[in-house]
């Protein structure tokens, strides 16, 4: 993934390769939207709005709201599992 357009000003942008690399069972609808939230992270902000559209043109993928409802109710009950030498998360 390539970020583009990047105001520095405004965004703080952290990303560990544990965080892609991890262990997980997401679909590829839940992949998009993790990376999408994940883009859009700010520190201090809490609540987030993504848009379909955004995911879409990033992605080259459509998704109807079906899909994204079920991905979305999906992630809050998988596992990310961290595996690295000094821990293993989860």
């Amino acid at each position: 993934m390539q970020l583009i357009d990047v105001n520095k000003e405004d965004k703080l942008i952290f990303q560990h390769n544990v965080i892609t690399s991890g262990r997980y069972d997401y679909s590829a609808c839940m992949l998009d939207i993790l990376f999408m939230v994940l883009s859009c992270l700010e520190k201090n902000k809490l609540e987030y709005t993504i848009h379909t559209y955004d995911i879409e043109v990033i992605t080259g993928r459509k998704w109807n709201y079906k899909q994204l409802r079920e991905a979305t109710e999906s992630i809050g009950s998988r596992m990310f599992e961290i595996d690295t030498p000094e821990s293993y998360d989860q």
